[in-house]
């Protein structure tokens, strides 16, 4: 059998010098690292690391020292001639093979569509049941005031259209034991818009009523508010944000990803951003109100128009 040898870097120790040296083995399985002084053992004595793809090797020494090579085959040749481990892993074979690797990356990003798409929202609505309300009110108390810093004036209605819309608002109440409030605020940029926090506030902007002005209209607007309340949408919007971030986390390692779902909650707020499904929901919550209180249907698709219209002109 003919002598190996490895080139590569020896460190470690008492001694913090980097010294590029090679280790050598004769046919007695005998190793020798060429530093000064000389080290000499039995190969089989040396601990070497798994290989796991083209990433460099460490060869342990009893004293500490270590040798690092990038010569993974010299490595391997040696490790099977004289049984000192760190032969080839299930791992380093599994990536080693493109069609494993793209098998299992089509399972993962299928498997990772399939949970986001179907198991965070049915495990959203199972865990917001599981969070007292408590935590909507402080959610709730927090961002009004996150938004009337950021985004919104003080409003400018007449006194008399407010108390009209709150007499209004209470009459809307009547068959549902939450408690809500409503405020009035110049949307500024925002414009004609209305939503509710998760602890019952809703907050309708000057815009809003001067656009729609019909007060049964404006009743079909706040009961669609209300129905998100009543589903807790807002809260089912956080848990599932949060369930993606950490699909992402899990996936990626990026723990950025994660750490911003603590701002998620204005965008889910002021850009809309709730299901079809949560949509539904508050429409059909509306809708039935609406019947049970004689305001004719039909006009709440009215002015879902009317406030689409008005997005898009915007």
């Amino acid at each position: 059998m003919s002598v190996n040898k490895l080139t590569g870097r020896f460190y470690g120790g008492d001694n913090a010098a980097i010294v590029d040296v090679q280790l050598s083995v004769n046919q007695a399985g005998m190793a020798e690292i060429d530093c000064d002084p000389p080290l000499r053992l039995p190969f089989c004595d040396l601990k070497v690391t798994s290989r796991l793809g083209n990433s460099a090797r460490y060869i342990h020494c009893p004293d500490g020292r270590i040798f690092e090579t990038a010569d993974n085959d010299g490595v391997d040749a040696l490790c099977h001639d004289w049984g000192a481990g760190g032969r080839e892993t299930f791992l380093h074979r599994l990536e080693s093979r493109r069609r494993i690797i793209f098998t299992a990356l089509l399972v993962l990003i299928v498997t990772g569509f399939v949970f986001v798409r179907y198991g965070i929202p049915a495990l959203s609505y199972q865990i917001t049941r599981l969070i007292p309300t408590e935590v909507d009110a402080l959610i709730g108390e927090q961002y009004i005031e996150y938004l009337d810093e950021a985004m919104f004036e003080p409003s400018q209605l007449d006194p008399t259209i407010r108390e009209a819309m709150e007499a209004d608002f209470q009459a809307v109440l009547r068959e549902d034991a939450h408690a809500y409030r409503l405020l009035f605020r110049d949307g500024g940029i925002i414009g004609a818009n209305a939503f509710a926090l998760p602890d019952g506030t809703v907050i309708v902007t000057d815009q809003l009523v001067e656009l729609v002005k019909d007060p049964e209209l404006l009743r079909g607007i706040l009961l669609h508010e209300i129905g998100h309340v009543h589903h807790r949408h807002t809260m089912q919007s956080l848990v599932r944000q949060s369930g993606v971030a950490t699909v992402v986390l899990l996936m990626t390692g990026d723990v950025s990803t994660a750490s911003s779902v603590v701002l998620l909650l204005p965008a889910v707020l002021l850009q809309s951003q709730y299901s079809r499904e949560f949509e539904t929901e508050a429409d059909s919550y509306a809708l039935e109100h609406m019947k049970s209180q004689g305001i004719n249907p039909e006009e709440f698709a009215v002015v879902m128009e009317k406030l689409m219209g008005f997005d898009v002109e915007e």
